[in-house]
């Protein structure tokens, strides 16, 4: 009896998606599976409006920049490798061109977008795997709250030393600093306060300015590096026989730029 029903319901299934009926398929999934709406959101008032509103800006705080001596962390160059000026984008130096890493950074590269960065990655990986005894570890990993935990003091020491216009690098300070902001939800409005770290939600500057941001975090060589588009980034392994002590430094290393007293939703 139960395997007679399944086969029903399977051919009902089949015969919605042979329909293009995908409301009905929801419907069914949600039927077999118990799922429930959820009820309504409790009334609030301006304090939790104000609660609201505080964890959003959370990461309004002073913290300490990463440790310098970190091999993750590289000072900027201002040349690049003939061999790799392809990359490099076409605009003005007012763009940080020097200060974007021109080969494993392939966000905001003219022609260059995220099939690219994935091409990269399996041919170095495959390429490898042609060796003997070689085999390849990656990890992938992202930052948490990435456009959110943005200072912009360390920022504008950064676009400085790139060779950013001083004009330009005051605009973008003024820009992210002092921004007011508030919640309203269910007709309460908490208080109004005032935000001066990470960038706007939403804007196509923000991820530009944290690619620039973290533009010397970087670390390449022939048998490991770290790849990056924007704030999604993969250390890759090139290991032969074995040999994976590079590797295992390159990820300590990263780990040892979180602090272990940090929160873990402020760490980046």
């Amino acid at each position: 009896m139960i395997r007679k029903g399944k086969d029903c319901y399977r051919r009902k299934m089949e015969h919605q998606l042979q329909q293009n009926n995908i409301c009905g398929v929801w419907k069914g999934l949600k039927t077999i599976s118990g799922f429930k709406e959820p009820k309504s959101q409790p009334v609030g008032d301006q304090g939790w409006a104000n609660d609201l509103n505080l964890f959003f800006n959370r990461f309004d705080q002073a913290s300490a920049p990463p440790p310098a001596q970190s091999p993750l962390l590289q000072p900027p160059s201002r040349s690049v490798p003939p061999c790799q000026r392809h990359r490099t984008p076409r605009s003005s130096t007012a763009t940080g061109r020097s200060f974007v890493d021109p080969l494993l950074q392939f966000a905001y590269q003219p022609d260059i977008g995220v099939d690219d960065a994935v091409i990269y990655l399996l041919h170095t990986s495959l390429t490898h795997l042609e060796k003997a005894g070689s085999t390849v570890r990656i990890m992938f990993f992202d930052f948490s709250s990435a456009f959110n935990t943005i200072q912009p003091r360390l920022l504008g020491d950064k676009l400085q030393l790139a060779g950013v216009d001083h004009h330009l690098t005051t605009w973008i300070l003024d820009y992210l600093t002092h921004r007011p902001q508030f919640v309203r939800v269910q007709g309460f409005e908490s208080d109004r306060l005032l935000c001066s770290t990470g960038a706007p939600q939403g804007t196509v500057l923000a991820p530009f300015l944290f690619t620039l941001y973290t533009a010397d975090f970087s670390y390449n060589t022939p048998s490991c590096h770290l790849q990056k588009f924007s704030d999604d980034s993969a250390v890759v392994g090139l290991i032969t026989d074995g040999d994976d002590r590079e590797y295992r430094g390159l990820i300590q290393g990263l780990c040892g730029l979180v602090p272990a007293e940090q929160p873990p939703d402020q760490r980046w």
